[in-house]
């Protein structure tokens, strides 16, 4: 076999050409058979600005399908099947408004629920589960805010272990009339704070103190699932209109953010849903929920880790409470160690030069509209043709002020900004991308030149996205891309010539994904920490094509 790119002839299982360093294809390289063309061979080029083509994300075997005996090529990512919202949002009962507390043994109080009311009666609700120890974070003390911005003033402060704080949590235990078999309860029992009901709906309760009304806030409260199929949190809820925001997980491990508006339907929808490895699973276990609302922006935590986002700016202000449901039968869930903060004053939109992405910091190291490569960052100019396949052409180039990434075969391809300290370890990356022609386009972070390793986000034509972990010198071509998570995401414009605006955010070992300014996805993996390149990337089985314009990258 020879190097596709400078014509050396190589040594039986070279990998790196020993003449110019370039990558050797995997297949052939490994194979031993010197001279023998495969499709994955690099396309000719004569310096490191050119192209680079490269395999397939999912050459060499497909986890989810095996290629078509027919196909010459290894099918590609976007064979796998996609990931779908795993929960349905169920319907939230209306609470509606509590006027009264239970005195003595029984008080009847009207309580309103789906237009019902409810006569009031004891309740034995089921004991609590084993507490659990909240994660400790460094040289925060117990009333300090932990969750992004910070600064922010504790206003509540509750272990829930009864009513003595004085935030007049609600305290009331109801029947539908007619239906004596159905009850409801907000109250403590056990040293905890129960919400229940004896058949499937859901309910949520409020703490009722004057001046309880939050704009900008973080509440966190430990909720478990004793009975039933999710628990968590509600913000900014005006009892009038039972519409605001709720934030909820189920026992298996999903997690839905929604609105509801009793008055105006359009209002009533989910606005991010998912799962996620912090959650913990089953009933009795107990997950520490936060939902974060600051300006326009509301941003859900569970157990002190970075679950989900959304600007959303229909609710402004309202009450607090806690959240209890069930879809087929019997629910009760408690709730412990409440606390608020209420947060002054929203963070301000960040200038062209801030980053918006989280942790909100870093230095802006490249600014470019991409219409040509006079701003200096040395992006890859010109076209690549593969020696063993004439037809076989990789291009970064600009056409009509747009940068243009493509190849004529399947496969795929990346440009790079390759000028000298351009190396990257921790950084917020972001570019307008629109795929033309193939399956997927998106970005190459912490790219290894030596290793030729890194981490490439795509970003497909069904609204999914794909990242990947990536080593073209592994032995085993199974190996040499690593799947690390994928789905779809309504944030993504779904189809052929529809921009979106792609970010990948690396600190450290957590990796996370954006698009048009919405959180997507984030993983924590520990493969790749080094300093590397950026690209722009392309991939499709019949031949693909992207633009990319608006590139901006912070260094954190």
């Amino acid at each position: 076999m020879y190097c596709g790119f400078c014509g050396y002839q190589l040594p039986q299982g070279a990998t790196v050409c020993p003449n110019c360093g370039r990558v050797t294809s995997p297949v052939v390289s490994n194979s031993g058979i010197a001279g023998e063309s495969s499709p994955y061979d690099p396309t000719v080029a004569s310096g490191r600005s050119s192209p680079q083509s490269i395999p397939a994300t999912s050459y060499g075997s497909d986890p989810y399908h095996a290629p078509p005996p027919s196909q010459q090529y290894a099918s590609g990512p976007y064979n796998m099947p996609m990931q779908q919202t795993p929960y349905p949002p169920p319907k939230r009962r209306n609470r509606g408004w509590l006027i009264g507390l239970i005195v003595g043994a029984v008080l009847l109080v009207p309580f309103l629920v789906c237009s019902s009311f409810f006569l009031f009666a004891p309740s034995n609700p089921a004991p609590s589960p084993t507490k659990v120890i909240r994660t400790a974070t460094t040289n925060v003390t117990p009333t300090a805010n932990t969750y992004p911005p910070g600064g922010a003033t504790l206003v509540l402060n509750d272990p829930m272990s009864d009513n003595s704080k004085g935030y007049k949590w609600d305290e009331a235990t109801g029947s539908r009339p007619g239906t004596s078999n159905d009850t409801s309860s907000c109250g403590f029992s056990g040293g905890v704070y129960h919400v229940s009901e004896t058949q499937k709906g859901g309910l949520f309760c409020s703490p009722e103190a004057q001046d309880l009304v939050f704009g900008n806030l973080a509440f966190e409260a430990e909720i478990s699932i004793l009975k039933g199929d999710s628990a968590g949190v509600v913000i900014r809820e005006d009892q009038s209109r039972d519409a605001g925001y709720t934030f909820f997980v189920d026992t298996q491990g999903n997690y839905t953010l929604q609105m509801s508006d009793a008055v105006n339907n359009a209002n009533n929808k989910t606005l991010r849903s998912g799962t996620n490895a912090a959650i913990n699973h089953g009933t009795n276990a107990i997950n520490l929920i936060a939902l974060v609302a600051n300006g326009s922006t509301i941003s859900a935590y569970v157990n002190n880790t970075f679950i989900d986002s959304v600007q959303d700016n229909t609710f402004a202000n309202g009450q607090i409470g806690v959240y209890g449901q069930s879809n087929n039968g019997a629910y009760d869930i408690t709730a412990s160690d409440v606390r608020v903060w209420r947060i002054g004053n929203a963070l301000p939109t960040p200038t062209a030069s801030q980053n918006p992405y989280a942790s909100r910091t870093g230095t802006l190291a490249i600014d470019d509209p991409l219409h040509d490569n006079s701003k200096g960052y040395g992006w890859s100019e010109g076209a690549a043709t593969n020696n063993n396949d004439p037809k076989d052409i990789s291009n970064c180039v600009y056409t009509k002020g747009v940068y243009h990434i493509s190849r004529t075969v399947a496969g795929s391809s990346f440009c790079f900004a390759g000028a000298q300290d351009l190396l990257f370890t921790n950084l917020a990356f972001e570019a307008k991308i629109t795929l033309l022609k193939g399956d997927g386009a998106g970005l190459v972070l912490r790219y290894d030149a030596n290793k030729t390793t890194g981490y490439v986000l795509i970003i497909g034509m069904q609204a999914d996205y794909q990242l990947y972990s990536f080593n073209y010198k592994s032995s085993d071509p199974n190996k040499i891309y690593t799947l690390l998570t994928s789905g779809t995401n309504t944030a993504i414009k779904r189809g052929l010539n529809q921009t979106n605006l792609v970010a990948g955010v690396a600190n450290g070992n957590t990796i996370s994904v954006y698009v048009n300014n919405q959180f997507v996805d984030t993983i924590q993996d520990t493969a790749y920490s080094n300093n590397g390149e950026i690209a722009l990337f392309v991939e499709g089985n019949n031949g693909e094509e992207a633009t990319a314009s608006d590139v901006r990258v912070w260094r954190i």
